[in-house]
């Protein structure tokens, strides 16, 4: 049970097994592909049976002539189309009712739209941004997948060249487009591919996500305060004339996945003295 902040009291609900069904015919297919997921404590020999219906209350045409459906995940209904709901009932070797999905609509085509929020500038570079690098977790412990996506700026630059970047935003996102949190990794972090990778993962077990960065001075997490150790200055500017950072702390950070409020920081093992030697700055 997790319950950093008084947010939460209770235990987070287990990853749901992901029911979907796409139809086919905008492909040249015919009927629906439906999938789900298996989980990877369920024991061999499960299986699954299918139910269709017109509306998001009834569901009463069992799939595959009523059989179980065995050894697989995904099945295509034929007599599937655009407008087919479906439920899932997943099955022990005793063929009782373990587990079942509540129902899910079929999507029209085989893509889905997920509102987003665009980051602005705030460095007065004039910088635009578009997505980038994407993950996901259940970052709210609801049974559900949520996105994680890094917003890169188009003056974002390869560590061996030179020149000031803006800053690299991350949104989490709901399926529906509701945005959990937003954090700024800030100005002393290089936007980049080499200095922007980052980890979304249930990392201590308890059913809710974290997120991990490299941070530093002028990090925001996602209430808005900075990330900071000690008595670090938030607003210390660590870039050299060339853009690079060159000076100062950097940090590791856990953040907190329904929140995005900093959990914990170390410090990172940036050796700049060392570095300057080798790589410049």
């Amino acid at each position: 049970i997790k319950t950093d902040g008084g947010l939460r009291t209770s235990a987070a609900t287990p990853l749901n097994r992901g029911l979907m069904a796409i139809n086919l015919a905008t492909s040249g297919g015919t009927g629906n592909l439906i999938s789900w997921r298996i989980r990877e404590n369920d024991p061999e020999g499960y299986s699954y049976k299918l139910y269709r219906g017109v509306t998001a209350k009834s569901q009463t045409r069992k799939v595959n002539n009523g059989n179980p459906i065995r050894g697989k995940s995904n099945f295509i209904d034929t007599n599937g189309t655009a407008t087919s709901y479906y439920r899932l009932e997943v099955l022990d070797t005793d063929g009782n009712v373990v587990d079942s999905m509540k129902a899910v609509k079929t999507w029209g085509n085989q893509t889905t739209t997920i509102p987003t929020t665009t980051p602005t500038d705030t460095r007065g570079l004039n910088a635009t941004y578009t997505p980038n690098d994407a993950s996901f977790c259940d970052m709210d412990g609801d049974g559900e997948y949520e996105i994680i996506l890094k917003w890169d700026p188009n003056n974002s630059k390869d560590a061996a060249s030179n020149g000031t970047t803006s800053d690299t935003y991350f949104d989490c996102y709901k399926m529906n487009g509701k945005r959990l949190w937003r954090i700024n990794q800030g100005p002393n972090i290089r936007s980049g591919a080499h200095t922007t990778p980052f980890i979304a993962w249930d990392l201590n077990g308890d059913g809710y996500g974290e997120f991990i960065i490299k941070t530093a001075p002028g990090t925001i997490d996602g209430n808005g305060n900075y990330v900071v150790m000690g008595d670090d200055d938030p607003l210390q500017n660590c870039l050299s004339s060339r853009g690079k950072p060159d000076k100062g702390p950097e940090y590791l950070t856990v953040f907190d996945g329904m929140t995005g409020a900093e959990i914990s920081t170390i410090k990172y093992h940036t050796d700049y003295a060392t570095g300057l030697n080798y790589w410049g700055d």
